[in-house]
């Protein structure tokens, strides 16, 4: 999976993420009460991290963009629910 494929995928979490305070980031907007913008950052993270294993094990790919997709869906709801903002 090069970086170009990848890379336009992440960059959901920047406008999301943006313009809030430290306080408004971290709430937990919806349940459960540990989902947060930076939780679900870190959760892609480790998530990224093991589709490259299985990927580089020759396993499909399809998969984390599907991911990728569900989870951007979840960063602009939980934006929209701390400030109303939607579709950064």
């Amino acid at each position: 999976m090069s970086r170009g494929v990848v890379f336009p995928r992440r960059r959901w979490a920047a406008p999301e993420c943006s313009g809030l305070k430290d306080d408004r980031l971290r709430l937990a907007s919806a349940a459960p009460p540990s989902m947060t913008l930076p939780g679900l950052v870190q959760h892609m993270a480790l998530v990224e991290r093991n589709w490259f294993q299985r990927v580089f094990a020759g396993q499909d790919i399809r998969a984390v963009f599907e991911e990728y997709a569900r989870h951007n869906g979840h960063a602009d709801s939980i934006r929209e629910r701390i400030d109303g903002v939607a579709g950064v």
